[in-house]
């Protein structure tokens, strides 16, 4: 649905007499913005599973289901979206550990393929 913002404004003009103005309106047809950021949806992803988390050294990644093969690598991003580590995978691996030692404690996402999808999820890393 689009939002109808009708502006009116008065444009006062050189040629016009003395006093006068002109009354012009202009109409401006403004799409819905959409979302801007990570989006979750309702929670975890059902066909994977993090723990620990929060976490304070190795975090595993453990896929199930037909789709449960994880594909390429492991991405670590800040909130931002930096990439703040990248692990690579074996192929048909449904499990990984990622060591996150040495990573400093904040809120991070996740974000992983299997099945030709990408997911995401939201991790914490404690203090270690």
């Amino acid at each position: 649905m689009k939002v109808r913002y009708v502006i009116a404004a008065l444009f006062f003009l050189l040629s016009a007499p003395a006093g006068g103005h002109s009354q012009h309106v202009l109409e401006f047809i403004i799409p819905p913005c959409p979302h801007v950021g990570i989006v979750e949806s309702g929670g975890h992803d059902p066909g994977a599973l993090l723990f620990p988390n929060p976490v304070t050294g190795c975090l595993t990644l453990r896929l199930a289901g037909q789709d449960g093969l994880l594909e390429d690598r492991v991405v670590l991003l800040d909130m931002q979206g930096k990439i703040i580590m990248e692990q690579t995978v074996g192929p048909s691996c449904r499990e990984a550990r990622i060591d996150l030692a040495g990573v400093v404690p904040g809120v991070y996402i996740l974000r992983f393929s299997n099945g030709g999808r990408r997911h995401q999820q939201k991790i914490i890393v404690g203090n270690h």
